[in-house]
């Protein structure tokens, strides 16, 4: 029974820390340009020692995104060693988060109950948004064809069951006693 405490205890504080990077990126999706579009420029003397702008070489190596997620959105360290301090967005995006979770749960069962309304209901609605968007982009008919083809040699491989398994068990909380 302590165990299935704890472990749901540690479960609650990643989901509410995956909660904070949706609100993080939910702040930064109003921006006119958002900071993942395209890679940061910097400068660099080019053969006839003219300065030119280029696309930073850690960032053309991991893409756009890749790049935004690590250097500038969890602000990592260049090693294990180095804390890296704390990054104030997402430690403001945290504490909104908790007193999100704080200001549902304080008022007891009854906010509980209309909070879970609007997030049964909202994600079928964003899918349903997002479905018609996506099937309105070029190419979106090949991403179809694409979803419904099977890969045989992936689907015999040990492997991909494996972690198919390691889903099921963890997004059923199987694991919790």
């Amino acid at each position: 029974g302590f165990s299935s405490v704890v472990v749901s205890f540690l479960v609650g504080v990643y989901y509410n820390m995956v909660v904070a990077w949706c609100l993080y990126y939910l702040a930064i999706s109003f921006a006119e340009r958002p900071g993942y579009a395209d890679c940061p420029m910097v400068s660099q003397l080019n053969a006839t020692n003219h300065t030119v702008k280029v696309p930073l070489h850690e960032c053309t190596l991991a893409g756009s995104t890749q790049y935004y997620w690590y250097r500038e959105a969890l602000d990592i360290s260049t090693s294990i060693e180095e804390s890296g301090g704390l990054n104030p967005y997402m430690t403001a995006a945290l504490v909104v988060a908790w007193v999100l979770v704080f200001g549902i749960t304080c008022k007891g069962v009854e906010s509980m109950g209309k909070a879970v309304y609007f997030t049964a209901i909202f994600p079928y609605v964003a899918l349903i948004i997002f479905f018609i968007q996506g099937m309105t982009l070029k190419g979106s008919g090949a991403g179809v064809a694409h979803m419904f083809r099977a890969d045989w040699p992936k689907l015999a491989s040990a492997q991909t069951w494996k972690a198919a398994a390691t889903q099921i068990f963890y997004s059923l909380g199987l694991g919790f006693g």
